[in-house]
């Protein structure tokens, strides 16, 4: 595996001169297969780097040997054709997107930010539209105008909510045209950015830009990194494209290594810091005396792995992540071991929505970072509309500006605006609470 890592690195990293990388491939005595490299650069989302860098050489004097490279460079540039026809179909809406965001006044983050420090910012891998805000009013405010434009809510990643110290933060997940062939998607994130299972960045600062040649309020360079380093934290291996978007970001020196370090540890994550930025310093000197053997024990010198985690190990990394950030916040042994065995058993669970008995209805004591309220949307409620409604009064609350959660008996409805869903956490619906859900639809749907 060690050999698969180092050989994707070299052909998408953007720290490793070309002609370097080319020559430490020409030397390496084994080579890993074309389905296994082709694997871990598309997991990576390092397609588009490791196709140039092939293309390049192909161009030049012959691609190196072994000869697995060239099948390699004709099936990547299969997958960057794909996603330039995507693109095609992408960018309209994305940008149409940027710019209601600036008009509600929310941030870019995450990728079309990272992008920006790009010298080419479309030669990095495209995804989301990530946007955020600290409140909630804008946010149902762009959505209001959102889902007028056509945008419709994912049902393949739900909305979500969360509290902390007793104030609503979460995501709200959009895509369009429709939720059958989506062509893009917008997630919302409102308050504290939310890491792992109870992890929380707070205090992210804003800087004006542009994210797809639309003007913009993106997230400051040490805002990027703090988050870039904490869901390396939570996906628990070492990404290309993590290495490639902090080299970006360090590049202009604009980032005080003390404070970000010290940022870092708040939540458990220097360790990760360590191992990013020692990887990162490795692959621009491999050219070096020490070759590939030291950028080998940088890149494993730390709690990352090579290749991302899964099944049971990805588990039990939530778990020891979310048993760190709770001793961080200071609760007890006990109290942290509870937390860390319900994200454990959270991140190995059947999620899928599916009828269920009435269970807990936002009550205040499952008002926590480590719970994870799902809403589902009508598209995606188990049991036709109508189903199971029980008469008598309905109790609303006020959970934000322009939140509500409606309850009745055991059932239990959230408002957005005026969309209705129905909140879950570990996937089971009652049909009670799709009872009170399709009657708010109905009585939103004739106001």
């Amino acid at each position: 595996m060690r050999q698969l890592w180092l050989w994707t690195a070299l052909l998408a990293s953007r720290s490793v001169d070309s002609g370097v990388a080319r020559a430490v491939l020409a030397s390496e005595p084994t080579t890993p297969s074309g389905d296994g490299l082709h694997d871990l650069l598309w997991r990576g989302k390092v397609i588009r780097e490791a196709h140039r860098r092939l293309s390049e050489w192909a161009a030049g004097d012959g691609v190196p040997a072994p000869a697995v490279l060239e099948p390699l460079r004709e099936r990547l540039g299969t997958a960057v054709g794909e996603d330039d026809a995507w693109r095609d179909q992408a960018m309209a809406p994305m940008r149409e997107a940027l710019r209601d965001a600036q008009d509600h006044g929310l941030a870019v983050m995450k990728g079309l930010a990272l992008a920006s420090h790009y010298d080419e910012p479309l030669s990095r891998h495209m995804g989301d539209v990530d946007l955020h805000s600290p409140d909630w009013p804008a946010v149902v405010a762009f959505c209001r105008r959102a889902t007028e434009r056509g945008w419709v809510w994912d049902v393949t990643e739900f909305p979500w909510v969360k509290w902390d110290k007793g104030t609503l933060y979460g995501q709200l997940s959009l895509v369009t045209p429709d939720n059958r062939d989506p062509v893009a998607r917008i997630d919302l994130h409102v308050g504290p950015y939310s890491v792992g299972p109870n992890g929380r960045v707070y205090g992210l600062g804003h800087a004006e830009g542009t994210a797809l040649e639309v003007p913009s309020r993106l997230c400051d360079p040490v805002t990027l990194a703090v988050i870039l380093v904490a869901h390396a934290a939570n996906d628990g291996f070492l990404s290309l494209k993590d290495l490639n978007d902090f080299a970006a970001l360090t590049a202009g020196g604009d980032i005080d290594a003390a404070s970000l370090a010290e940022t870092c540890r708040a939540f458990g994550c220097e360790p990760i810091l360590d191992q990013i930025r020692g990887t990162v310093a490795a692959l621009r000197t491999l050219g070096g005396p020490d070759g590939t053997a030291a950028l080998l024990a940088r890149a494993t010198a730390g709690p990352l792995t090579l290749v991302p985690p899964e099944g049971r190990n990805r588990a039990l990394l939530a778990g020891r992540f979310a048993y760190r950030l709770s001793r961080l916040d200071g609760d007890s042994v006990l109290g942290a071991l509870r937390v860390a065995g319900s994200s454990y058993r959270y991140y190995g669970a059947d999620l899928s929505v599916r009828p269920g008995k009435p269970s807990a209805r936002m009550e205040r004591r499952w008002r926590r970072p480590d719970v994870c309220w799902r809403l589902v949307p009508p598209e995606s409620w188990p049991a036709p509309a109508g189903a199971d409604a029980a008469g008598g009064p309905t109790a609303g609350e006020e959970l934000a500006d322009g939140i509500t959660r409606h309850t009745r008996g055991s059932a239990v409805a959230v408002t957005l605006a005026d969309h209705v869903f129905v909140p879950t956490v570990w996937g089971e619906v009652s049909p009670e609470s799709v009872g009170l859900a399709s009657e708010l639809l109905a009585t939103e749907s004739q106001a």
